[in-house]
């Protein structure tokens, strides 16, 4: 699984608090911050990095505070995925192999190829790929 870090969107020190009680973790830098009731630690709000440390000085910086999230496949098209795309997705002959080279999020058609944009788009398995272009 792949994973990207976004802002945790935290208003207040109160917000931060109840949500890291509630179980969210939260990243800053490279540093691990979260609750715990384990007797182990000084505190029961932790950061964890490099050592454990007191969340003292980082409690100023919530804001920057990031949360972690999984990856859609389209996050990162830099290299191209070979894809399935069509612009009707009920249409079983109307899908085509394209690799698709970028996503424009809130477009009808965000998925690009070199030269059209598509409705729908969807990896090829591994199967597929072999299937349809190895030919021996």
């Amino acid at each position: 699984m792949v994973y990207k870090y976004v802002n945790a969107g935290l208003k207040s020190k109160a917000e931060a608090i109840k949500r890291m009680m509630d179980g969210e973790v939260f990243y800053f830098g490279k540093d691990k911050i979260f609750y715990s009731e384990d007797q182990q630690y000084t505190s029961p709000f932790i950061i964890l990095g490099d050592k454990e440390a007191r969340l003292g000085p980082s409690w100023s910086k919530y804001r920057e505070w990031t949360i972690q999230v999984e990856c859609s496949w389209y996050d990162n098209l830099s290299g191209g995925i070979l894809c399935w795309v069509s612009n009707d997705e009920n249409d079983e002959n109307g899908w085509m192999e394209k690799i698709v080279t970028g996503y424009d999020e809130g477009f009808i058609y965000p998925f690009n190829t070199r030269l059209n944009r598509w409705k729908y788009a969807r990896p090829m398995t591994k199967e597929e790929i072999t299937k349809y272009t190895i030919k021996e």
